[in-house]
């Protein structure tokens, strides 16, 4: 009888004598009445207990009939293997310069089907055995690849295997795989470099293929320029239309070439809008008209626009590297602008001096054009020896260039 048998009949019985007496005793019955409530309760749990015996005896007549025909185990043999531990040592990996570091416990038995024969180191050649197998196994896998090598040579060496002779045969478990501290620290870094060069060239190639993309595609030419703006900015056609003047000048660097004519008009206004309109505020003439232009290139000129020749002075100025500030800058301007007023062209002399900043001079100490055409010959003979002074004679006097005159030469 279980647990569980034990435990009904119990309850039953606590049932048949606890409510028949709590009944009686609340409705004032009879003694006799609820004491033969309670007799008849004992008799039901009893025959429940019979039962419950009843079926305990045909459950072990039922194993004992099974366990007749049942054949008994046999107690196991005695295996005769002998354990050895192999000592760490190295294997070679698929890299010549890498080694595995390999051990593991070797257990080991004469073949059962073979007489013995003597040997000298039985458990030596066991070890070498399993050195073979594991040898051949490591020299196909990759030095950083040292636990997924653990874990076939686990599955691999776990099987008794016989030697070449058949004198016996030999299996091992606890098999460790490892790498020298240096050599893992080396794979780790060429690891690291590789996948950083990997990554480099990616972007390398990444950012090869987009300046492809710009430069023969996007920035061909100004057309295509404006189709690629146009077609992220669909609906922003003015937009595109303003900027035609900058991607013209975007077109025309990224391919080292000058703004086509076509598109001139579009880059002119563009500096007209954003530069021109200040320079000309401070520049403008009295009477109301356009101020002069003040780009260094004269071809990117709007129409009506007057293109000041000092200008040029200042383009040919800053090509030769000189620069604003300093003094030679101001030393070249000066001596251009004297050099302008010896020879007669006063306007431009005052010009110079005024667009470079030196030696402005005052209105109220201007000549009178009678007295300055008095000062000519006298200039023109300063003029006449200092080109004297420089090694030139009589018959080599500089001619300035006229209608009619030969040109300046100092043949």
């Amino acid at each position: 009888m279980n647990q569980r048998d034990k435990t009904l009949l119990i309850v039953l019985g606590f049932f048949a004598v606890f409510v028949p007496v709590a009944v009686g005793l609340s409705l004032d019955w009879p003694v006799w009445l609820w004491s033969l409530l309670v007799v008849l309760s004992l008799g039901v749990v009893l025959i429940v207990r019979t039962s419950i015996v009843d079926r305990i005896r045909q459950e072990e007549a039922r194993d004992a009939r099974l366990d007749r025909f049942q054949v008994p185990e046999p107690p196991p043999e005695p295996s005769g293997y002998e354990e050895v531990m192999i000592n760490p040592t190295y294997l070679p990996s698929a890299l010549s310069d890498y080694r595995f570091v390999f051990s593991a416990k070797v257990w080991w038995r004469f073949s059962p089907n073979t007489p013995p024969r003597p040997h000298a180191n039985p458990a030596g050649l066991a070890c070498s055995l399993i050195v073979q197998q594991a040898q051949a196994e490591a020299a196909r896998m990759q030095p950083q690849d040292t636990t997924l090598l653990e874990h076939r040579l686990s599955g691999l060496l776990g099987v008794a295997r016989p030697d070449r002779d058949n004198l016996l045969e030999a299996s091992a478990n606890s098999v460790k795989v490892t790498l020298m501290p240096d050599d893992e620290a080396r794979l780790q870094s060429l690891a690291e470099v590789r996948k950083s060069r990997a990554v480099w060239e990616h972007e390398r190639d990444y950012e090869r293929n987009k300046r492809q993309y710009l430069g023969e595609d996007v920035l061909k030419d100004t057309g295509s320029a404006v189709v690629w703006w146009l077609s992220k900015q669909e609906t922003a056609i003015q937009e595109t239309v303003d900027l035609i003047g900058k991607l013209a000048q975007l077109s025309a660097a990224a391919n080292n070439t000058e703004i086509p004519p076509l598109f001139r008009q579009f880059v002119t206004e563009n500096l007209t809008g954003d530069v021109t309109e200040h320079a000309s505020a401070e520049h403008a003439e009295p009477n109301g008209r356009q101020g002069a232009w003040l780009s260094l290139d004269p071809a990117l000129a709007p129409a009506g626009a007057t293109v000041q020749p000092t200008r040029h002075l200042e383009m040919w100025m800053t090509e030769i590297g000189l620069a604003p500030g300093n003094p030679t800058w101001d030393l070249l301007a000066y001596r251009l602008a004297s050099t302008a007023e010896a020879t007669g062209m006063r306007e431009a002399a005052i010009q110079i001096r005024k667009d470079f900043g030196v030696d402005v001079p005052d209105p109220a100490d201007a000549v009178p054009e009678e007295e300055a055409a008095e000062a000519e010959t006298p200039a023109q003979g300063r003029l006449d020896d200092t080109v004297d002074s420089a090694g030139h004679g009589e018959d080599n006097r500089p001619e300035w260039p006229g209608t009619d005159g030969p040109r300046l030469s100092y043949e």
